[in-house]
């Protein structure tokens, strides 16, 4: 029997609905934009709802996972992320900054 709470789940369920709502949010602009132009940074709400939260995300460089990431970090939470392709994870990353968000990135070991 696993020791996760009710809770648990549904805190876990409502970052993942968050991650699919940043999806549909920014989707359009995923499909039309290519690699060379990164998404634009929604307004930051540093009082939003998942201030003083820490999110980490997976390859959040371009698509999807950067998408996630600009729009939990537009609501407030610290998007710590990581991907393949570390001078866009590094731009991602500043383009959250310069934004007013907090954001970090790591690159992924490639051993």
């Amino acid at each position: 029997m696993s020791n996760f709470s009710r809770r648990q789940a549904i805190s876990l369920g409502a970052v993942g609905a968050a991650g699919i709502a940043a999806a549909v949010t920014q989707g359009k602009n995923v499909i039309a934009q290519s690699e060379s132009e990164p998404l634009s940074q929604p307004e930051i709400n540093p009082d939003g709802r998942f201030a003083g939260q820490v999110v980490l995300i997976t390859g959040a460089t371009s698509g999807i996972g950067e998408a996630t990431a600009r729009a939990f970090a537009a609501q407030g939470a610290m998007v710590h992320f990581c991907g393949r392709r570390q001078e866009l994870g590094q731009q991602v990353a500043q383009s959250i900054v310069d934004a007013g968000g907090k954001a970090t990135y790591q690159p992924e070991n490639s051993n």
